[in-house]
């Protein structure tokens, strides 16, 4: 008699062989998308820094002075400077990001740093 299909050890075989397989890719897959989830939330935040240098640029006046170092400006403010700033949502959590940029005075310079939730004084 001949036979054709599989048999039940053959088919467990396969079957294990795939689950190991499976269970080896997960981790390293969803470490990649933390990854990527990770890099696109800090790209994001260097638009929103880009896009509240160029605020300061045009509201000199708003900035920090020497009496008083340091104000925030929100994300919602930067509309004008970022070209779609509805897409601006964390990766991790998919809400629309709503920390400030605060502004600090160094000297000279200012320096501008995301941060979700900075008390102080609004520009």
């Amino acid at each position: 008699m001949n036979k054709k299909g599989f048999t039940l050890v053959e088919l467990l075989t396969v079957i294990i062989l795939l689950s190991l397989i499976a269970l080896v890719t997960t981790p390293v897959i969803i470490g990649v998308l933390n990854s990527s989830k990770e890099n696109l939330r800090d790209q994001q935040i260097q638009i929103v820094e880009k896009a509240a240098e160029r605020w300061g640029v045009d509201n000199l006046k708003k900035l920090p002075t020497t009496d008083n170092p340091y104000c925030y400006i929100n994300i919602s403010e930067l509309g004008k400077y970022i070209s779609n700033s509805a897409s601006i949502k964390d990766p991790k959590t998919g809400q629309t990001m709503n920390g400030r940029v605060l502004i600090t005075k160094k000297g000279n310079q200012y320096e501008y740093k995301y941060n979700p939730a900075q008390p102080g004084n609004h520009c």
